[in-house]
């Protein structure tokens, strides 16, 4: 579909970029409670993510000069 650069970019961000922070940064803050709180908001965070992609994606493909229709 043309868009393995996005789908790569999420997949990396939910389990590499987002994920393993979260464990450092709320395991420090909340203790245990913050390695089970990590999952979440890396999914909530890689969702908001997500939703950007889409409409950056929805606003380009809006953009595009749609080809003529063809004349039957």
């Amino acid at each position: 579909m043309g868009a393995a650069t996005s789908a790569l970019l999420i997949n990396l961000s939910r389990q590499g970029i987002i994920y393993i922070p979260s464990l450092f940064i709320l395991s420090s803050f909340l203790g245990a409670d913050g390695l089970a709180w990590a999952q979440p908001v890396a999914d909530v965070l890689s969702d908001i993510m997500v939703c950007i992609l889409y409409f950056m994606t929805l606003k380009r493909m809006r953009n595009t000069k749609k080809p003529a229709e063809l004349q039957v």
